[in-house]
């Protein structure tokens, strides 16, 4: 999302800093914590509750092609959503607050659909695409499930996975990593 001027929290800048090490601790926010420690428990909420499946994955797991990466918070198997049949499907969770310029929570649209903000989004179109590399069992969907602390309650995401967005997305990291990151050269802005 950074690349593409979408993500809210971070700027091509912070991103090339995170890259080559030089970027500042970040400091976390009692949101942040409190999703870091419910993790576990949401994701195999999700897989069971939404999914009728079970979490076979529910560990950070990254994904690699090339310099494009992707952390993956958990993979469901053999599920069902909306009495439609998946035999894999990567699955991240996050809790969301009142933060940023416009409430994160306003960002997301109705559940069941793929109306999350555009830097969540690009993160899924990515995590599938390096998912359906490695795996024998190709997803067409990513979800994501949502936890409002505001009181929104739970919402899951459904995300179909689309090839071009995917292989953009690795072809934007591998030029940011190639002219900027390798030559360490901090980007006065990026233009994909």
């Amino acid at each position: 999302g950074a690349l593409l001027h979408c993500h809210p929290f971070k700027s091509c800048q912070d991103l090339f800093l995170e890259k080559t090490l030089r970027a500042e601790p970040q400091k976390e926010s009692q949101n942040m914590r409190f999703g870091t420690l419910a993790e576990p428990f949401l994701l195999k909420w999700f897989a069971e509750e939404y999914l009728n499946s079970t979490l076979v994955t529910g560990s950070q797991l990254r994904l690699f092609k090339g310099h494009a990466a992707a952390t993956l918070d958990g993979i469901v198997h053999n599920g069902t959503y909306k009495r439609r049949s998946f035999v894999a499907a990567p699955i991240d969770t996050k809790t969301i607050g009142r933060s940023g310029k416009r409430p994160y929570h306003e960002q997301f649209g109705r559940g069941g659909t793929d109306e999350v903000p555009p830097h969540i989004y690009y993160q899924v179109q990515l995590q599938l695409t390096l998912f359906n590399e490695v795996s024998e069992d190709k997803a067409e969907d990513g979800f994501v499930g949502i936890l409002d602390l505001q009181g929104r309650a739970d919402t899951l995401f459904r995300v179909p996975w689309n090839k071009e967005t995917g292989d953009m997305l690795c072809d934007v990291i591998e030029d940011f990593y190639t002219n900027f990151v390798q030559k360490d050269i901090m980007p006065d802005e990026y233009h994909d």
